[in-house]
């Protein structure tokens, strides 16, 4: 969380989607209402959105709690 806001000081916009420990999903929360035009986050799982979201990325990122190296 301490590096997002400078990120979102960038040229980026960037779409979450998943749940995770609380303080997480709160400051991600937090920063969605900060810079509503950079970050969606969607607290939450939805198949149909997931793919969408998969479809439509320049760039995707999917940690794993599972996988070594994600997915």
């Amino acid at each position: 969380m301490s590096q997002l806001e400078k990120v979102l000081e960038e040229n980026v916009q960037i779409v979450l989607l998943g749940t995770g420990f609380p303080e997480i999903e709160e400051g991600f929360r937090y920063f969605s209402q900060k810079y509503p035009d950079k970050l969606s986050a969607n607290i939450a799982f939805d198949l149909q959105f997931a793919q969408e979201i998969y479809a439509s990325s320049d760039f995707f990122l999917m940690p794993s709690a599972f996988e070594p190296c994600g997915l």
